[in-house]
């Protein structure tokens, strides 16, 4: 990095502060950026000013016992001891490398920047600068009381993002810029915890705190091993993606349902620009919030940044269009679609660009003696199945995936119309024109809702007719 980005940073850290930091200033950075960023002497006040309110909104939300509230206020107490000595060596360190740039007399070193006190600065892709000497050690009471298969799952999630493994005793090591991570890992590795000596980190924006914790649980599973088994249940899930997931304020806008999370190790076979992994989509965000339970209290008492976006983003998505569902007929999958202008029906359509596989479909169900049609737009074959004929088929098992199709869509009235035909009498189909309609709607009508339905224009239906 040049002196001279050096220099600009040192002087951001060290520039007067006016006025000691609100709690809603704190609170708004946390709750959307997550990272408290400026001058040494409002980053760190401000970071014990959060923590005390932490500490009254946890007492306030779980109902603790009078030993277990004397723990979480000594916590409370050591953290803020350990911030109120860094800052403190912090701010001497800061002054004596400025003035060092200022007079020439400092010296580089590899990678590090030496004032003549000896005081140092790590250079990397940021600036850090360590504080020594300073760590507490303190008791974080069990606030949650999870079943331990459940604390587990938490647990994993983030062995398999922020934690680390602390030499060879394999003791849990948290580090965080993140305020409420303090809080939100303590919670779930309670007991002794050691608070080691912050690094303070000098950015464009300002100075910030990354806040270092050792438990006395043990991590066991290799991180590999820990990343794979995260990705199986939505609640190690949650507390994998509370660690290293990204944030998008353009999914949120866009509605766009993705879990995305940053990774060394691969995670999934679909990678973005950004070099992060897609973990999941829409129904997953929806699993992580539902298996957050008592967690996601703690998580909205801290005003945590990535459980607000989370949060944000599912009730975006509540307002976009529904997830597709699909369902299984002759072994073959089957998209459904809803045709709610011009007429009221529910479609089952396969669409593929090989012939082939489109005729091998239609074959299955011909041999099930399943009526079908089938178009060809130009560029897609298609094989699909009208709304009496899935009436007919609901009998047969895919009852459950078309009520689900059209609750998810009961915002519409031809879904809602159709739920009450279809799904009334014990799924026997309908015969009004006016909502169902397939028997007396001719093959170009079906067909050519169709093609418009799947954006091809203006292209002929082919195929061989409704069977």
């Amino acid at each position: 990095m040049e002196l001279n980005k050096i220099k600009q940073r040192l002087e951001l850290a060290l520039r007067p502060v006016e006025k000691p930091p609100t709690l809603e200033e704190v609170l708004e950075q946390v709750s959307t950026h997550g990272v408290l960023r400026g001058p040494v002497d409002w980053v760190f006040p401000a970071w014990m000013l959060y923590v005390e309110y932490a500490t009254q909104k946890v007492a306030e939300a779980f109902l603790l016992s009078e030993e277990e509230r004397r723990q979480l206020l000594q916590f409370r107490d050591a953290v803020v001891d350990v911030l109120d000595k860094a800052q403190r060596q912090a701010k001497e360190k800061l002054q004596s490398l400025y003035r060092a740039l200022l007079d020439g007399t400092y010296r580089l070193e590899g990678d590090r920047l030496y004032a003549p006190d000896g005081a140092y600065a790590l250079l990397d892709k940021t600036t850090h600068i360590l504080i020594h000497g300073v760590s507490a050690a303190a008791r974080f009471p069990d606030v949650l009381k999870l079943p331990r298969e459940k604390l587990k799952l938490l647990q994993l999630g983030w062995e398999a993002s922020d934690e680390s493994r602390h030499g060879k005793s394999k003791y849990a090591k948290m580090k965080t810029s993140r305020p409420w991570q303090v809080f939100a890992w303590a919670a779930v590795r309670f007991g002794e915890i050691l608070i080691t000596a912050p690094t303070l980190n000098l950015t464009k924006d300002g100075a910030s705190i990354l806040f270092s914790l050792i438990s006395r649980w043990k991590i066991e599973t290799p991180k590999e091993e820990a990343v794979k088994k995260a990705l199986t249940n939505p609640t190690s899930t949650l507390t994998m993606w509370l660690g290293d997931g990204v944030k998008s304020e353009r999914s949120i806008r866009r509605r766009y349902a993705v879990v995305e999370i940053s990774s060394r190790i691969p995670l999934s076979p679909v990678k973005t620009r950004s070099n992060t992994y897609v973990g999941g989509r829409r129904e997953l965000i929806m699993q992580m919030l539902d298996a957050a339970q008592d967690y996601g209290r703690l998580l909205d008492a801290l005003r945590s940044d990535k459980w607000l976006y989370l949060k944000a983003l599912a009730e975006a998505l509540r307002h976009s269009r529904p997830p597709p569902v699909k369902i299984t007929i002759a072994g073959t999958t089957f998209g459904l679609r809803l045709q709610s202008h011009g007429g009221c029906a529910v479609y089952a359509v396969f669409r593929t660009r090989n012939e082939d596989e489109a005729r091998t479909v239609a074959v299955a169900l011909e041999e099930m003696k399943i009526r079908y049609n089938k178009l060809y737009d130009g560029k897609y074959h298609m094989v699909y199945i009208a709304t009496t004929e899935l009436a007919k088929l609901a009998k047969d098992g895919i009852a459950e995936g078309l009520i689900r199709f059209l609750q998810l869509r009961k915002d519409k009235p031809c879904a809602k119309r159709l739920l009450n035909l279809l799904f009334s009498n014990y799924f026997e189909p309908t015969r009004d024109p006016t909502a169902v309609g397939m028997e007396h709607r001719n093959q170009l009508e079906e067909g050519a809702w169709l093609l418009r339905a799947f954006g091809s224009g203006e292209s002929s239906v082919a195929g061989e007719g409704y069977r």
